[in-house]
Parts: structure tokens; C-alpha cells; sequence
């Protein structure tokens, strides 16, 4: 962590990496979370696609970028192992948004909702993460 610049806390970096090619709650759940942490100072940046960019700016929150590709992992679609291999390219250009805001921003810890690529980037850059979930996710339960 930074050393503190007023308070008894250090400000920090937050990287919020909510999957956000299906539907928004998994942006949503994690604005309010962003919102208290902006209040108390700290730095926030979102990565996030193309579809929800707008929602996190109107928000009031910094979006990296142009948003990266919208990747449908809902229950209307196969969540197999063809499905992964027919958007090779998406999931891809969704792992680079996130790998390039991890190494451009440098943040204190990476939030995912839920854990996806956020935390491989934390991997590579010996980053913390946190998750936050609304349900186990199995490969048999169909839609989060």
C-alpha cells in the first residue's frame, strides 16, 4: 500500500474487473463498492465492455479505455468448451483489456465480479485481488 497522505489510511489503486458481457448486475454490485472507496479518496478504474461503458461512466467512474469486446456468458448460450473455442478472439481481446489496465495502472488490488480474467492479471503482476460473488459457480449451473 501507498503511504498515507491524510488520514489513518494509505489512499489506494482499485481496479474494478467485472464481467460485463451479459447482464449488468455484475457492474452494478460493484459501483456502490467503488462509489465509498472514491469518497474516501482512493483512485478507481474500470475495465469493462463496449455495452457498459457508458453505464460505468454515468456512474460517475473512469472506464480504461474503449471498452473491450462483449463476451455472453449467460445460460442462452453454451458455456462448453466449443463456445470458448469459437470466441477465441473475444475472450482474448477481453484478457488483454485487463492485462493492459493492471500494467498501465498499477493498482493496490484488483475487485473482479466475479473471478474471470481480473485476477490472472493479478497473477502476472503480483497484484491482490478480491472477488465478489453472488452465487458458487459450477460448470453444470446454467446462468449466474
Amino acid at each position: 500500500m501507498r503511504e498515507a497522505t491524510t488520514g489513518a489510511f494509505a489512499r489506494m489503486k482499485v481496479l474494478f474487473t467485472p464481467y460485463s458481457g451479459g447482464a449488468i448486475a455484475h457492474v452494478a454490485r460493484l459501483l456502490p463498492i467503488a462509489d465509498e472507496l472514491a469518497a474516501r479518496g482512493h483512485s478507481i478504474l474500470f475495465t469493462t465492455s463496449v455495452s457498459k461503458k457508458a453505464f460505468v461512466e454515468a456512474a460517475g467512474h473512469e472506464v480504461r479505455g474503449d471498452g473491450h469486446a462483449d463476451v455472453n456468458l449467460n445460460d442462452e448460450h453454451d458455456q462448453g468448451l466449443g463456445y470458448f473455442r469459437r470466441n477465441r478472439a473475444l475472450f482474448l481481446d477481453w484478457l488483454g483489456d485487463e492485462l493492459a489496465a493492471a500494467e498501465a495502472f498499477r493498482p493496490d488490488v484488483i475487485v473482479a465480479s466475479p473471478s474471470f480474467f481480473g485476477p490472472i492479471a493479478g497473477l502476472k503482476y503480483g497484484i491482490p485481488q478480491a472477488s465478489v460473488i453472488n452465487a458458487q459457480w459450477l460448470p453444470e449451473f446454467k446462468g449466474l
